[in-house]
């Protein structure tokens, strides 16, 4: 279920919940395009991101955002 933001301590409550987000290249039945080094665009930017590319501001860990988010 959802807690709405009104709702009291919401912060609290919705930082302490497990959650699954799934970052995908395209949609079913796609195919990956500019193949580098055998590894497709899409692979090669997450593997950036993840490597730390995508901290941005400096903050020392990487988040979901930051990753959706990068691009070198």
């Amino acid at each position: 279920g959802t807690i709405p933001p009104g709702e009291r301590d919401y912060l609290q409550k919705v930082s302490t919940r497990r959650a699954h987000q799934i970052l995908t290249a395209g949609g079913k039945g796609e195919l990956v395009h500019l193949e580098q080094g055998g590894l497709g665009v899409f692979t090669e930017y997450v593997l950036e991101a993840l490597d730390g590319s995508a901290d941005r501001d400096g903050k020392g860990f990487i988040t979901f955002s930051d990753i959706a988010t990068y691009s070198n």
